[in-house]
């Protein structure tokens, strides 16, 4: 899903490097009538692609593991 990075970076209490995307006017998962701000989080990733602020897109590859 398309968003926006807000947090890209190494974490040292076990994340490892972490990427955390805001998916805003997303379906609402539970009343599909409704838009909500869901969040993805990927983590223990050896490199990171994108910084915070940037604006990805579904399908782009965001990191390597």
């Amino acid at each position: 899903m398309d968003g926006t990075i807000i947090r890209s970076r190494q974490d040292s209490t076990g994340w490892g490097y972490h990427i955390i995307i805001q998916h805003d006017n997303a379906i609402d998962p539970d009343d599909s009538s409704k838009t909500c701000t869901l969040y993805s989080c990927y983590a223990h990733l050896s490199e990171l692609l994108f910084e915070e602020a940037e604006f990805v897109t579904a399908g782009q590859q965001i990191g390597l593991s």
